[in-house]
């Protein structure tokens, strides 16, 4: 059973640089050598508001080294449980499950002292598999979708071009303009 952005198509994970072929497969794979951006998601403490805590799940989308989203989703326990942690446990079946998150326990019920950390190894396990390439594209929109990712604010075709051009300036070239 895997699970799905509600509206997944190719164009979604395209618009943050993921090269998806369909929901199962990668076109070309995120990773050091593959597609799309590089991922980072930690948890940054957390809060109490209207007598819930909320965990500061911050998250930023990188390529190339320039900064293309970043943003925070502030979260509480039980939605991380039950939103993504129970739907994604269960996409990737038991093996798949532990092989990734085997040292990153997830966080107790209740809230207790040390969920901070048992989230920050949890999220960290999370970064490591979708920039790895370990999960499906489906799997990655369903996580961006839980994320509340903000579209970029340049197109795909801008970010690269803007990068391409970055790249072929040789600014020790330039002349300084005294």
């Amino acid at each position: 059973m895997a699970v799905y952005y509600e509206d997944m198509d190719k164009s979604y994970l395209e618009r943050y640089l993921y090269a998806p072929m369909d929901d199962e497969r990668w076109q070309l794979p995120p990773g050091p050598k593959g597609s799309g951006p590089r991922l980072t998601i930690w948890v940054n403490g957390h809060r109490e508001i209207d007598r819930h805590t909320f965990y500061s799940v911050q998250c930023s989308l990188v390529l190339c080294g320039s900064l293309l989203v970043e943003w925070e989703a502030p979260r509480r326990l039980l939605q991380i449980r039950e939103c993504l942690h129970a739907p994604l446990k269960v996409s990737f079946g038991t093996g798949k499950y532990y092989r990734h998150f085997g040292n990153a326990p997830f966080a107790r019920r209740g809230g207790v002292w040390g969920t901070t950390g048992r989230l920050k190894a949890w999220f960290a396990a999370l970064t490591r598999a979708i920039n790895s390439g370990a999960l499906t594209p489906g799997e990655v929109a369903f996580v961006l979708q839980f994320l509340d990712t903000p579209a970029p604010e340049q197109s795909p075709d801008q970010v690269v071009r803007s990068l391409w051009l970055r790249k072929s300036i040789k600014f020790d070239e330039i002349p300084d303009a005294d």
